[in-house]
C-alpha cells in the first residue's frame, strides 16, 4: 500500500499524479485490495486517484470489485465528495446486484443525476452508470428515457452530448 499511496499523493484535485502508474501495478487480486484500502484514505487527492486507478482496472474486467461489493455499495450511499462519486456510480453499475440492490441504486443515482447542486461530471457519471444497469433489465430502459428526458431539459452540454452517446 505504501508504493500505491506514494504515487497517489501530492498535487492538487486538478492532477491524477501518477495513476496509471499504480494502474501498471495491480497484477492480482492483493495488489487491488490495497488499492481499495485507500478509498478510505484521510487525503481525498489519494481517495479520488485510487478510485480513478480502480475504476480504469476494472472497465474490462469487473473481478476485482466482487471482493469488495458491500464496501461499494456503502461508500455510494455515504461519499460526500465529488471526485469519489464520481468514479462510484461507475464502480458500482459493474456489480452483480439483486433487484432490490438495484432499486436502491438506481435512486441513489437519480437523485444524483437531478440535483442541480451536485457537479457536472458526478451528473454525467450517474447517467452513464444508470445507462449500464439499464441494459441488463428492459423495464429500466424505459425509466431511463423518463429520466434522461427530464435532463434534457437542464440544457448542460456534457449531459446532452453523453446522451447524444447513448442514444437517449
Amino acid at each position: 500500500m505504501e508504493t500505491f499511496l506514494r504515487l497517489l499523493q501530492g498535487g492538487d484535485l486538478r492532477s491524477l499524479a501518477r495513476t496509471n502508474e499504480v494502474v501498471a501495478l495491480v497484477k492480482d487480486q492483493r495488489d487491488a485490495d490495497k488499492l481499495f484500502g485507500l478509498l478510505h484514505h484521510p487525503d481525498r487527492k489519494v481517495v479520488m486517484r485510487a478510485a480513478d486507478a480502480l475504476e480504469k482496472i476494472t472497465a474490462m474486467d469487473n473481478t476485482y470489485l466482487l471482493s469488495h461489493a458491500v464496501e461499494i455499495k456503502g461508500l455510494l450511499f455515504e461519499a460526500r465528495d465529488k471526485e469519489l462519486k464520481w468514479h462510484l456510480s461507475l464502480l458500482v453499475s459493474r456489480l452483480p446486484l439483486t433487484d432490490a440492490e438495484v432499486e436502491k441504486i438506481w435512486a441513489q443515482l437519480c437523485a444524483w443525476l437531478e440535483d442541480k447542486k451536485e457537479s457536472r461530471i458526478v451528473r454525467v457519471n450517474a447517467l452513464q452508470a444508470l445507462y449500464n444497469l439499464s441494459q441488463q433489465d428492459t423495464a429500466l430502459r424505459s425509466r431511463l428515457q423518463t429520466i434522461a428526458a427530464a435532463a434534457k431539459q437542464d440544457h448542460i452540454q456534457s449531459l446532452n452530448t453523453r446522451m447524444r452517446k447513448l442514444g437517449l
